[in-house]
Order: structure tokens, then sequence, then C-alpha cells
């Protein structure tokens, strides 16, 4: 009998080592921008308010806001920040009282050769098309946009520009056409190579098939680096995270699927539902990923990864998001600060962003300098269309309906949802 006692919890703890087991993240001293306290969610255009921000970065003492409905990107100052501060400046707008001139999808800081930067994904609304741009920091007031542009090149609601300084790359995050490039930093005239499509020229949700694979994508929303030469591409509508590595572009590994050829959704911990952003820890062992539509942020064990379908190990938030707290929200990008170690937050549907420390998050590595760094040319600025494959509507109760394209159709009600059509559809 003890025997057989033994076998059966043996079974027992083998399966549960399979399925995987799940703990909430440590979240402590948690700070809310754009509301007051974390119990409201109201929309604001102040100097203390936001409406739907959809993106953030840090860069050094700065944290840099998407904030959409607004039309503007706000600044805030991370020196002794507290719960409900005001914004510095808004980039393009007159005021912190005023709308901006246009919107951003993603803001993704990076610093070359003692000077930082942020590169922002616009969308084509006020007369602009969709592009990519980039600013000089720190921000100021009504800055114009620094003279380094693509060519030959129409995007489709960008998310962003990572920054491979080591390697001297640059990857466009180009959403709407299902596809990232990978350019070299000095020539922004032609990709090296392009990840999720066969050619150039195609644009099609996953090369065309109604099936995922191991090289193709569906409305990529993020990039992120590793530490060898390796990198991991947010595949928001095949809600998964696919991992290459030495540029390959086709996929070595997935996360949040079990092959390469499915994209089910699911709130297990080794499912994802419309993933929008992730950030890896200074040292590439952890990985962080904004599980959009399931209200929470993972946090994924990846010092082995050696197979697909890995479980993550702990978790911020709750799938059963019933309003706004500091456990509950819509995360639709995250970044961290390794200074402080705190994790920010863009919780979207709530108009608002948090950042907490959690406990568990390993101290950063000692500063760098990189042997070498990329150096960006100035281009000529192409053409850009706003036609896509993906659409955003949104629907503010108190502005004007506003239309353009983007990964997710945003509308500003209560719910987070995702439609089985060919666009991701967010309802906020």
């Amino acid at each position: 009998m003890n025997k057989q006692l033994l076998i059966l919890a043996c079974v027992i703890l083998c399966v549960s080592c399979v399925v995987g087991q799940i703990t909430n993240l440590p979240w402590n001293d948690v700070i809310v921008l754009g509301q007051q306290n974390f119990a409201t969610n109201t929309r604001d255009l102040s100097a203390t308010g936001l409406d739907h921000p959809p993106s953030l970065g840090v860069s050094g003492d700065s944290l840099i806001v998407s904030d959409y409905n607004n039309l503007r990107v706000v600044s805030y100052n991370l020196n002794n920040i507290q719960s409900g501060a005001a914004a510095q400046l808004a980039v393009n707008a007159a005021n912190l009282d005023s709308t901006g001139s246009f919107s951003s999808n993603g803001v993704e800081p990076y610093s070359e050769n003692g000077t930082n930067y942020v590169w922002l994904g616009t969308v084509g609304r006020n007369g602009l098309s969709d592009n990519l741009v980039r600013y000089t920091l720190p921000l100021t007031a009504n800055q114009a946009a620094d003279p380094i542009t693509f060519q030959n090149v129409d995007f489709s609601t960008p998310q962003g520009v990572k920054v491979d300084n080591q390697n001297q790359l640059l990857y466009a995050v180009d959403t709407g056409n299902n596809r990232v490039l990978q350019y070299s930093a000095s020539d922004l005239s032609n990709p090296i190579r392009i990840f999720g499509q066969p050619s150039a020229n195609a644009v099609g949700p996953n090369r065309g098939s109604t099936t995922p694979s191991a090289n193709s994508l569906f409305n990529p929303a993020k990039v992120i680096l590793g530490c060898n030469d390796d990198l991991f591409i947010v595949d928001s509508r095949n809600n998964r995270i696919l991992y290459f590595s030495n540029t390959d572009t086709n996929a070595r590994f997935v996360i949040g699927q079990t092959s390469f050829t499915t994209a089910t959704t699911g709130s297990s911990p080794a499912q994802l539902r419309t993933p929008l952003s992730a950030v890896i820890n200074p040292e590439c062992t952890f990985l962080w990923v904004a599980d959009t539509n399931n209200n929470r942020v993972l946090k994924f064990n990846i010092q082995n990864l050696t197979s697909n379908g890995i479980s993550a190990q702990q978790q911020l938030g709750t799938v059963s998001n019933s309003g706004p707290a500091v456990d509950r929200f819509s995360p639709t990008d995250i970044d961290l600060d390794t200074r402080t170690q705190r994790l920010w937050i863009a919780d979207f549907n709530n108009n608002r962003v948090l950042g907490g420390v959690t406990s568990d998050v390993a101290p950063p590595s000692p500063s760098v300098t990189p042997t070498s760094t990329a150096s960006i040319s100035s281009t000529f600025t192409a053409p850009v269309s706003s036609t896509s494959t993906a659409s955003l509507s949104v629907t503010p109760t108190a502005s004007p309906s506003l239309t353009s394209t983007s990964i997710a159709s945003i509308s500003s009600t209560s719910t987070v949802s995702v439609s089985s059509t060919s666009t991701a559809s967010l309802s906020s």
C-alpha cells in the first residue's frame, strides 16, 4: 500500500511539472499615474490625466508615455515620483491642457554614444501618415523630430524601433504589414532581413496562409533583444512569442503555443491571449510578457529555453478583470526601470500607468560600455501610405470619432475583447 501511495504521489508530481504551477508575483510600492488613486479610471486631458495610454518606455530618470486619445506623448520625471504626479511636458502639444498633433502606438527609448533618444510609432491622423520618428532626449515642448528617416518603405501602423547597438542594427516593427524589418544602423534605405514575410513586397498575415509557421507573423507588436545575438518577437494575433537565434528568420522556439502551426488562446500558465509587449531583465534570465486580453503580466524563466510551450512561473493581475484596482489592469505595454527595479505597465482601459517593484527582480548588472555603437544615418523621408490589414478605431465619449490604421481596433467602453477576424480588436 505504501508503495502504491508513493507511485501515486510521483505521478501527481510529474503531472504538476508538465502542466506548470503559477504563483502571484510580488507587487510592492505601486505608483499610479493618470489617476489620483487605484479605484478610478477617469479619462482626462490635463497634466495629471491620461486618456487610453497604449505604450510607454523608461529612459534614465524619465518615463515617456503615449497618451493616445489626447494625441500627445508626455514625459514624467521618475526621481522621487509619487502617485498622481503631473507630467513635465507633452512633446507634441502647446501645453499639458491641450491636445497634441499626433497619436503614437509605440515608445522605444535607447542610447547611442552617450545621447538618449526615443523612437515613436505614429498613427496616420491629422493629415500625417503612419511612420517611425525619432526624438532626442530630454524632450521639450513642441520639439521637432530628428531628421532620421527610412527610405523605400510604406509602413502600416508601426509600433517602434528596437536598436541593437552592439551589432549596429535596427529592427522596425511594421505591425500592419505583418513583418519586422532589420536594417543596418548606417543605412536605412533597404532592410537586410525581413522577419515574417518572404519578400519586401509581401504584407499578408502569416505569409498569406491561414496557418502560422516558424517564419510567419500576424500583427507583430514588439522586438526584445537577448544577450547572445538573439531576440524575441511578440506575435500578437498568433497569441505567441517567437524566439530567434543568430538573426535567423526562422524561429527556434515559441512561447504561448506548443507548436509553430497553432494560434490558440487560453489562460493557463502556458497560454497567451493577444500579447502586446514584453521586457527582458539585464541578465536575460526572465521575460515579462503583457498578456493583454488575459489582463495579466506573466513572468517566464528563459535561462534554459529548450522547448516550445513553456509555462510562466509567476503572474501579476487577474484574468477575471472587474474594474480598476492595484492588481486589475489591461496591460498593453511594459518596461523595466533597472535603476529601481520598478516594472511599469501601460493600463490602457483604465486610463493610467502603474509602476511597482517586484521583490524577486535581480539587481541591475554593472554598467557596460559597448565596444561599438550604432551610428544612424540621416536620409530623406520616403512617402508613407496608411493602407493596412489592421484597423484602429478610437471612439472617445468626449471627443470626435477618430479612425486610423493600427494593430488593434480600440473603443473606449469597459472591457477587452479580441475578434477572430483579420484584425485585432481591443474594446477598452
